[in-house]
């Protein structure tokens, strides 16, 4: 049964014309700093589901005009051109945006639970405008959390997980051109009742969906304006360190969707299923293809969950973008099964053009990795750096999960050695979080180590949402800290002559999304030592000790590392260096 506002959208509402999908401010207020945005420091990403649902519902209703908006992007734009933050302003041209297009109903992307606040400010917004205007969210949050959502009156409709299929059957049956009774994943208000409706037909065949709608999220939008940084492209790829500032246009891409595998700190089963599925090796390369000739895209991201899980898929991939001959650079987001990647598979992924190589340890624990339900030995982990090493010249980024709550301070300094010992490029040595749709979130809600009522998500990098009980928060954070400086500052294997200029695009892009970074300061005057360059040694140098004056966090860095600059500096001054 509907409720009488659902029963009014169907007895006056028009037929659905026009429809905007959004992607909504990634983070909140007072996270917004000008120094990063400029140089793209926050996360800024062609949202490549959108895109997904505006081409099959362009391609399967007739009569529709939809349009994508990222008002993230429109909102880092903004503050660049004023020169200042003004999220008020942000909100306000949000506005204009949602009155200028009038739209019939409204998609807000909702990807994370750490950004579900700002999709009800989004709603919220949206209902003010127009009460009429149907709001309709997807992604992971409303996917595991639609209960929670939906006790907010101005969300009408929650996609639970794929969506192109559900948004498909909702629109029609708004136009009537349905019944209730096909509605499938989606949850949505009858009465005081939340009504539930799984979803039951993820799309077998991927080939079948056409390649996202790109019109207004082209990869030329998330290039920032040249005349702001150095490395204002940055952002948080790899890819732009890795090729440099104006060697990169990156186009993102789905090869496949899903992973049959079931690590407990992971919630993607619940959008894609537990199974995995796969696009054609020739519809993925003729999307890259299409990437370049319209965009002039010369790397390519894949985000995918997995995906070497099928080697065969992998490498059907790879073979056809060396049979067409595409010049291309590419990488894998998410990154890659290490488990997976024996020689011959590596010297496909050098032959087609990878430029980065992210493995996804997790873990240096062999107990922890058993834990989480993940199947990698430790020394298979070893031999796959040496085998890339061997072959070639990757960039390889190790990622990590450091802190998970049931483990003590001997797993967590197991896993922060490992990272150590392995002959990388860069760490991510991500602070644990429990993710709402994993198994360990449940685990940690029973026994007390998250309270329901006052979980606040914040970024993994930066916190967690974990209280442990075997050492403290303070612990933690700190430990994660000083091995990031330690692998990829202190100790950098870039530093030395051979690979010096990619330690200085390292540093280079660290600064630029973190201007305090007195280590960053430090290391990079380093890099430029061993270049021979002493007037860039002496000038980063005073900046990082101009920081150091006003400091006490970063002058504790420098006193764990047993670092003294002001020695240093006057070493370099005084005409002995």
């Amino acid at each position: 049964m509907l409720s009488g506002n659902q029963k009014n959208y169907i007895k006056i509402m028009p037929r659905v014309k026009k429809i905007l999908l959004i992607n909504p401010f990634i983070i909140e207020t007072n996270s917004y700093n000008y120094e990063t945005v400029i140089s793209g420091g926050q996360f800024a990403e062609s949202p490549l589901g959108l895109g997904y649902i505006s081409s099959y519902l362009q391609s399967k209703i007739n009569d529709v005009e939809i349009e994508i908006f990222d008002a993230n992007l429109m909102a880092m734009k903004h503050f660049i051109s004023k020169g200042k933050v003004d999220m008020s302003a942000a909100w306000g041209l949000l506005k204009d945006k949602i009155e200028e297009v009038s739209p019939d109903i409204i998609g807000v992307s909702s990807l994370f639970h750490s950004t579900s606040h700002i999709v009800h400010q989004t709603c919220t917004l949206i209902k003010k405008i127009s009460p009429d205007i149907i709001t309709v969210i997807g992604g992971s949050y409303p996917t595991i959390s639609y209960s929670d959502a939906l006790k907010d009156n101005n969300i009408d409709y929650a996609i639970i997980g794929e969506g192109e299929i559900c948004f498909m059957d909702l629109i029609l049956f708004l136009n009537k051109e349905k019944g209730v009774e096909n509605l499938h994943g989606i949850a949505y208000r009858d009465d005081k009742n939340i009504i539930f409706k799984e979803n039951k037909f993820l799309i077998k065949n991927l080939d079948e969906l056409p390649f996202p709608d790109r019109t207004n999220i082209s990869p030329d939008d998330y290039i920032m304006p040249n005349d702001f940084s150095e490395y204002g492209n940055l952002s948080r790829n790899f890819l732009f360190r890795v090729l440099g500032r104006n060697n990169a246009k990156i186009g993102i891409m789905t090869a496949s969707r899903g992973c049959p595998y079931s690590c407990s700190f992971c919630s993607a089963k619940h959008i894609w299923g537990r199974s995995i599925r796969y696009r054609n090796s020739k519809n993925v390369v003729d999307e890259i293809e299409l990437l370049i000739k319209e965009y002039g895209v010369n790397a390519i991201v894949f985000n995918d969950d997995n995906f070497t899980v099928s080697t065969k898929k992998a490498v059907a991939i790879m073979d056809e973008i060396i049979k067409r001959g595409l010049n291309i650079r590419w990488g894998v987001g998410g990154g890659l099964g290490v488990n997976f990647l024996d020689e011959e598979i590596i010297k496909k992924m050098y032959d087609s053009g990878i430029a980065i190589f992210n493995l996804a340890f997790e873990s240096g624990s062999q107990k922890t990795l058993k834990e989480i339900g993940k199947v990698l030995n430790l020394e298979i982990s070893k031999n796959v750096v040496r085998r890339i090493r061997k072959l070639g010249k990757g960039y390889i980024i190790g990622f990590f999960i450091s802190g998970f709550h049931f483990e003590t301070k001997k797993e967590v300094e197991e896993t922060l050695e490992f990272a150590r010992s392995l002959d990388l490029d860069w760490a991510l040595i991500r602070n644990y979080q429990a993710i709402p749709g994993s198994r360990i979130f449940e685990e940690c809600l029973q026994k007390g180590y998250i309270v329901a009522d006052s979980i606040r998500y914040g970024y993994p990098l930066v916190t967690s949402n974990v209280d442990w009980p075997n050492f403290s928060k303070e612990y933690i954070l700190e430990k994660n800290y000083l091995a990031n400086l330690e692998v990829n500052f202190i100790n950098s294997r870039n530093l030395n002559s051979d690979r010096v200029d990619q330690a200085i695009r390292d540093f280079k892009g660290v600064i630029e999304l973190a201007p305090d970074h007195a280590i960053a300061y430090y290391v990079l005057g380093k890099a430029y030592e061993i270049k021979g360059d002493l007037l860039k040694v002496k000038d980063n140098w005073h900046k990082a000790q101009d920081i150091l004056k006003t400091s006490e966090t970063s002058r504790s860095y420098f006193k764990h590392f047993k670092i003294d600059i002001n020695k240093e500096l006057n070493l370099l001054e005084g005409g002995a260096l």
